[in-house]
């Protein structure tokens, strides 16, 4: 018999007298000898006696040698955003790996310009460091922390705003003294540095308030409770934490190990014989998490179910018919008898394996990963499959900057589902109503795109975290952001649109299975690049799609030549071939989609090129010259089609622009862009501008631009060509306040071209340290225009924001419209009302002509005690559209949860989701999803458990896989403490099962009985002596089954299950057991008997074999129609 994991080895104790053994217990009162309960007083072992010294200071200290979650934050140590000119500014970095880190720095930037280092200061982990805010430059900043290894690979936070004011503002308001800003958060968004090891916890709660404290040299806050935590991750092999407080300094060893282990398993084979076929049925499960010696970390899982051998491993990306419901629940339960575990995904897999092994950045997988990468290029996928994907990184060969000079990543898969891409135009709000809902959990990717409206170039992209950036309620299909979205970006002078120089769109992708036919696709692609230097990067990458409609193929080559991250060349080529996804795109935050259908044909390839160049002129010149130059280069031909782009025409765009600071008052821009395509369509741009200021307060900007247009198939006044002029002032007396005043001039023009005559005004203010406002309005030839921001940050838990916004060129190009457009008006806000109450709303109301449209969302959070936790949301909208008829869309969600420590814990998700068209019923669907669960505790002895899932929708037109599935339990348990010879299991199920054509049932059959259930049990067992176990089982269904599948014509079927069973522990290693079983059907009056007899040989602590006869054919589940096999049987069984 293996010991015991608290068992501890000891070499010499001493003697232990003639019992052979010595008991003892330690003392009550802190440093007395411990009392001997047998045998001879020992020597105390110096490890517990460390632990007693540590108890005594109530402090302890925890190591795990599996669990590694890096953690690295930084924060302003008053966590203050806004200073004034010559205030210190500290930063505090924290970190839970110090151990890797050579070095570390805070990188403060320009805010609209991230590129931009304004200063680099150092900084120790784990330490402060103070920076002085200057009283020139930019006023918007931007700061992150940056931490190195000993190799120059580094992790980077995420950056935080940081911003320069004319006075201060009052302090946030907080909810009690700021102790170590920062201390437990996780802020990586960049992450490289190898970490291997394990984890040390030291903590206490019992401490004075104010206590000193240092744990391995590095003083530790103490917060007004008197509770500290700290966690280090320290490398492999023998570790001394050195724990102080006050003025008592206690070592405790801690042994780190090489390789280390957690891991479950079982496997069960049963051979028998029936009717003379040879039956072979079995199931194999478990889980497995370590680390080698040599370093790897491993992690596996496999569950295949019970089922033939011969198909439960060719199945094994099968996916869960619950998946769905599953992705409303906030947590998951199963209703397990009497069993105190808690849920934690540590092997994610939509399928029945997962296989992970990783060692410094490389892995291979099996299981559900995500494709995208945040590189924008033109070869790229943005799935979630399940398959396997292999990463390899050259850790030992690395470029000066710590970055792999060898990187490959490989994937296959077969999906089962459908992919749906969601394009919206940004809206200025948060809220944002996808296409589908029934969304499949965990496959959304989230980005902001800035793109060129006149050639469709992505300028730049951001990729958004879940839970961070935006929520996503999968039931209901909708995505809302933490921050409103603005439509536009870019500066306003002389531009196509008045709002902005480029268009602002929320991309969403995301993975759903179809209501009808099977998906049967596969999925494959590659990347791998090499640094041939410091600066040169090559890069070979290829996908092949075949899911659905899509049957594309896409392969690329590019080079990136790099100076920093303000300074490189990047040329890329790509060729695709056959048909994509194609993508929806909606205006008006989703009431609206056009679906824009793949432009790619079988067997059609297109190319595509792309260069791009930026360089910081001080950069090359060592100073000399301050400002910068960027080139651009694009080509796609007609069918090109990838993740980002399905090009109907082919079309070039090139240009170039320089921005060079002739003084230090005055600035010249020079910029030209070109774009032609197939049709027709030519347009060239050339601007010139010159920026000057006057004096410190006033500040002007004059800008001349030429445009020449052709396009033969577009509306009147968009051909010919027109030189404009433009003039703006700007005052800005503080860092807080700057308002700006300019015109806009046609000088001359040509063709058809419209003139563009402009007069506007704006202003921006940021009032306090939480609120901003900002404005502009013009008018012109065009129409009015202009747009109003209203931001307040009350305080951390509390957010009001407003926006308005009116394009005049919005409804230029659209041919459907009439009517006057009154703009988009957005208002918003999210508030923590008190320690009980947190509500969000927003309502988005846009004035389009004859096609209006309200969104709105509510939600509240409220907490009334300890306890409880009740949440809940309303989404309402509403579309009036004479073609395309009138659209309303409602949703209602709710989830209360109840905890009592470990005395009950219960909770219930409610979703509901109704839209409703006047013109097109078939868009007219409802569907309801619900999810609770309930764990009770009545006294050691006594659980009561329950649970339900139930998903219903009336229509066939939606995603649901399930059309109507209700299940719920509830089960009490009795397992008594000091005598545990009695124990009894009671349980009541629910089961409605009644899917749709093409749709499994609970059995997992396609086209399998449809039934609705009550099913009712009883087991109970009692050890008449050491040798002998009596149990006894009864059964009782009462149900309708639907035995040809679609035929609507249910049956009843009434089942009475009684099963009697003895266990007999013969000796050591041999077990027999006898079952009898009789299960009588009513409406038939038809009652079957049937019998188990086996023996078992166990073989050490890991196996058994046995052999038996079954008699009958009598299931020991009501639920499952089908009955049991029937003659002799072999089963082996092993578990670790």
């Amino acid at each position: 018999m293996p010991r015991g994991e608290n068992t501890e080895l000891e070499e010499f104790s001493g003697d232990l007298g003639e019992e052979g053994f010595s008991i003892s217990i330690d003392a009550v009162e802190p440093g007395a000898d411990p009392v001997v309960l047998e045998g001879n007083a020992t020597r105390i072992n110096e490890t517990r006696r460390i632990d007693r010294l540590l108890s005594d200071a109530n402090v302890q200290v925890r190591m795990d040698g599996l669990t590694i979650d890096q953690r690295l934050a930084v924060t302003t140590s008053d966590l203050r955003s806004t200073y004034t000119a010559g205030d210190t500014v500290n930063f505090r970095l924290s970190t839970n790996y110090p151990a890797y880190i050579q070095r570390a720095e805070i990188r403060i930037s320009e805010a609209r310009n991230p590129g931009k280092v304004i200063a680099v200061v150092p900084v120790t982990p784990n330490g402060t460091a103070d920076w002085q805010m200057p009283d020139t430059g930019t006023t918007d900043m931007l700061y992150s922390a940056r931490v190195y290894d000993a190799r120059g690979r580094y992790d980077e936070t995420r950056s935080l705003s940081l911003s320069r004011t004319s006075r201060r503002f009052a302090d946030p308001q907080l909810d009690g003294p700021i102790v170590a800003a920062g201390e437990t958060e996780d802020m990586t968004r960049r992450r490289t540095i190898p970490v291997h090891g394990g984890s040390v916890t030291v903590f206490s709660d019992g401490l004075a308030p104010g206590s000193s404290v240092t744990v391995m040299g590095e003083p530790v806050p103490v917060d007004q409770n008197g509770a500290f935590l700290v966690q280090r991750i320290l490398p492999v092999g023998d570790q001394t934490v050195r724990v102080g407080v006050g003025p008592k300094v206690i070592e405790r060893n801690v042994e780190i190990p090489k390789d280390d282990w957690f891991y479950i398993a079982t496997v069960d084979v049963t051979i028998g014989e029936e009717s003379g076929d040879t039956y072979e049925i079995g199931r194999v499960a478990g889980f497995a998490k370590g680390r080698t010696a040599s370093g790897w970390n491993l992690t596996g899982a496999v569950d295949t179910r019970e089922g033939d051998l011969d198909v439960i491993f060719s199945d094994l990306d099968a996916r869960e018919p619950l998946n769905l419901i599953r992705s409303i629940r906030d947590e998951d339960v199963f209703l397990t008898f009497g069993d105190d575990s808690t849920f934690i995904e540590e092997a994610p897999t939509s399928g029945k394996i997962f296989l992970k092994a990783e060692k410094d950045g490389s892995h291979v997988l099996i299981g559900d990963f995500k494709v995208a990468e945040e590189r924008l290029s033109l070869v790229r996928s943005d799935r979630t499959l399940f398959g396997a994907q292999v990463v390899y990184e050259s850790s030992q060969n690395l470029t000066e900057e710590g970055r792999p000079r060898l990187r490959f990543t490989g994937y296959g898969a077969s999906p089962d589902r459908l992919v749906q891409r969601d394009v919206f135009e940004a809206t200025g709000g948060t809220g944002y109503f996808l296409k589908r809902q029934g969304l499949l959990s965990g496959t959304s990717n989230v980005y902001v795109q800035y793109v060129d409206p006149v050639s469709g170039r992505i300028v730049q992209q951001q990729t958004l975290v879940e839970g961070r950036d935006y929520r996503i309620n999968h039931f209901q299909g909708v995505v809302i952001l933490t921050q409103p979205l603005s439509p536009y970006a870019g500066d306003t002078l002389l531009n196509d649109n008045t709002l902005g120089k480029y268009e602002t769109r929320l991309v969403v992708q995301y993975e759903y299975v179809p209501t009808l036919g099977n998906v049967d696709g596969t999925s494959f692609g590659g990347r791998a690049e090499a640094w041939l230097s410091d600066n040169i990067r090559i890069g070979f990458s290829a996908q092949h799609e075949e899911t659905g409609l899509a049957d594309n193929k896409l392969y690329g080559a590019d080079v990136l030549l790099r100076k920093s991250d303000l300074t490189y060349m990047n040329l890329e080529v790509a060729q695709s071939e056959g048909p994509g996804f194609g993508f929806d795109t909606s205006i008006n935050g989703g009431f609206d989609f056009i679906t824009m259908p793949t432009v790619g044909a079988p067997g059609t390839k297109a190319m595509a090129y792309s260069f791009d160049a930026r360089a910081d002129l001080s950069e090359l010149t060592d100073g000399r010259v301050s400002g910068s130059f960027s080139a651009y280069y694009d080509y796609k031909e007609a069918g090109f089609v990838s993740a980002d782009y399905n090009v109907a025409n082919t079309q070039t765009a090139y240009g170039v622009a320089a921005n060079v600071d002739l003084s230090d008052r005055a600035s010249v821009q020079l910029e030209h862009d070109h774009y032609d395509d197939s049709t027709g369509k030519e347009r060239d741009d050339t601007r010139v501008g010159l920026t000057f200021a006057l004096n410190p307060m006033w500040t002007t900007e004059a800008v001349v631009l030429h445009t020449d247009r052709k396009d033969p198939l577009a509306l009147p006044g968009l051909n010919g060509s027109r030189t404009d002029a433009a003039l703006r002032f700007t005052y800005s007396p503080n860092d807080d306040f700057s308002a700006w005043v300019f015109g806009e001039a046609t000088l001359e023009r040509s063709g058809t071209l419209t003139k563009r005559d402009r007069l506007g005004f704006g202003a921006r203010a940021r009032v306090s340290d939480k609120m901003t406002v900002e404005g502009e309005i013009s008018d012109g030839s065009l129409g009015t225009g202009g747009y109003a921001n209203l931001t307040y940050d009350k305080d951390e838990q509390t957010q009001y924001y407003f926006g308005y916004r009116l394009d005049p060129e919005r409804k230029l190009e659209d041919t459907t419209f009439f009517g006057s457009d009154g703009g988009t008006w957005v208002a918003g806000a999210t508030s923590q009302l008190n320690d009980n109450v947190t509500i969000r709303a927003e309502n988005t109301y846009d004035v389009y002509g004859n096609r209006p449209s309200l969104a709105s969302t509510y939600g509240v959070t409220y907490t009334p005690s300890e306890y409880w936790v009740l949440d809940g949301g309303i989404i309402y909208g509403e579309r009036e559209d004479p073609v395309g008829g009138d659209l309303r869309r409602e949703g209602l969600t709710f989830s209360a949860h109840y905890t009592n420590e470990d005395i009950t814990q219960a909770g219930i998700s409610l979703e509901y989701h109704r839209e409703k068209n006047n013109l097109f019923p078939a868009q007219n669907r409802e569907t309801w999803g619900a999810s609770g669960y309930l764990r009770y505790q009545a006294s050691e002895e006594f659980r009561l458990l329950a649970n339900i899932d139930t998903i219903i929708s009336e229509s066939n037109q939606s995603s649901f896989r399930d059309g109507r599935y209700i299940e719920g339990k509830i089960g009490l348990a009795y397992r008594p403490i000091n005598n545990d010879r009695f124990n009894a299991l009671f349980s009541y199920t629910y089961l409605e099962d009644l899917p749709g054509t093409d749709q499994v049932n609970i059995e997992g059959d396609l086209n399998g009985p449809r039934q609705k259930s009550h099913i009712l049990n009883a087991d109970v067992s009692y050890d008449l002596n050491r040798q002998f176990t009596l149990g006894a089982k009864y059964g009782y269904r009462m149900a309708d089954v639907e035995t040809v599948r679609g035929s609507g014509v249910f049956t009843s079927n009434t089942a009475h299950l009684g099963i009697l069973r003895l266990d007999y522990h013969v000796v050591h290693n041999w077990d027999i057991m006898v079952e009898a079983r009789i299960q009588k059907f009513e409406e038939a009056n038809v009652t079957e008997t049937g019998a188990v007899i086996g023996a078992w040989r166990h073989f050490g602590n890991n196996a058994k074999i046995g052999v038996g006869y079954q008699f009958g054919d009598v299931d020991d589940d009501l639920r499952y129609i089908d009955g049991r096999k029937e003659g002799p049987f072999l089963n082996i069984l092993a578990k670790f």
